[in-house]
């Protein structure tokens, strides 16, 4: 080895401990910010360690102070940040072990835990279905298998399995489900559909027309797994806008954006006039609701227009 390398090498090494260096001397002990009372000044100034150093060795044992902490201050959004890192960054770090390890086996704690990370997650992120896979798979070493006896659980591990490419979470929970292809219980009708060989998009309208957080997460799912032609599809923009008017809450004007973007013919269309219209009403716009409507019925009056625009509406779905 030549001089010069022996000196890049030196110097990689220097910085290496400068920056160990760093991160030790802005480390946040917990126990400084008790004395006071600080529980924010710690979650704030943790949350900003955690960021700039997250691979540092300490960083797991740092998480748990960060839940403790929110938990003792109730900062919810305090305790997803740190549960989240310990499950699915530090898996195998002894502080996450000692978190499995407060859930009693076939806790459903720990099961309802699992279900709201995956409800949360970024459905379209690979890196996450991994992640929660090899999470599962170190509990169930430690706990055993009885994790997926929860069915919710189980719906949702097999479909983040299959976007991990887990084969071996996939065989086992498809074993458990197809038998609950035949329940016609929502959950049943659910996993009917996620099972079946129908396009995504299809899946997704099935599943919008059946109740039940399992099948809502199934739709999300198969959302977030559209390709790009297929998310910007007047067929989808459609069902994005009867989604934001015929829910709980509805927001009619981001619909009446969403209308702008449609193609002259399906504006036009009686099914999306009559949706404008509801708009309209619901943004305190009655006189346009009603100009709108009226000209609706003057179609109806006029059959060959009337059926021309319906079945241009129903060839366009």
């Amino acid at each position: 080895m030549n001089h010069p390398q022996k000196l890049i090498i030196l110097c990689l090494i220097l910085l290496n401990y400068i920056g160990y260096s760093d991160a030790k001397s802005e480390f946040p002990f917990y126990e400084e910010y008790l004395k006071e009372s600080n529980f924010r000044g710690f979650i704030e100034d943790t949350t900003k360690y955690l960021e700039k150093y997250p691979d540092v060795p300490q960083a797991p044992r740092l998480a748990y102070d960060m839940m403790m902490v929110g938990k003792a201050a109730s900062d919810v959004d305090a305790v997803k940040k740190a549960t989240s890192l310990l499950l699915f960054k530090h898996t195998k770090s002894l502080p996450t072990l000692n978190l499995i390890s407060s859930f009693e086996k076939g806790s459903k704690r720990l099961t309802d835990l699992l279900n709201s990370k995956a409800d949360e997650a970024d459905l379209s992120s690979k890196d996450f279905a991994v992640s929660f896979c090899r999470t599962l798979l170190f509990i169930a070493r430690v706990q055993g298998p009885d994790l997926l006896k929860d069915k919710s659980l189980r719906i949702r591990t097999h479909l983040l399995a299959i976007k991990a490419e887990a084969d071996e979470i996939i065989s086992t929970t498809k074993k458990t489900m197809v038998d609950m292809e035949k329940d016609e219980s929502n959950y049943g009708k659910a996993v009917k559909v996620a099972l079946s060989k129908k396009s995504n998009f299809e899946k997704v309208k099935e599943l919008d027309s059946i109740s039940g957080q399992d099948a809502e997460f199934c739709k999300l799912f198969f959302l977030a797994q559209l390709n790009e032609k297929e998310a910007n599809s007047e067929s989808m923009i459609v069902f994005k806008i009867n989604q934001l008017v015929f829910n709980k809450n509805p927001q009619p004007n981001k619909a009446l954006e969403l209308i702008k973007s449609l193609s002259s013919e399906k504006k036009n269309s009686p099914e999306i006039k009559f949706i404008t219209a509801i708009c309209y009403q619901f943004s305190d716009q009655t006189e346009k609701a009603i100009d709108l409507l009226l000209g609706i019925s003057s179609e109806k009056k006029n059959p060959q227009k009337w059926q021309k625009g319906a079945v241009g509406a129903q060839l366009s779905q």
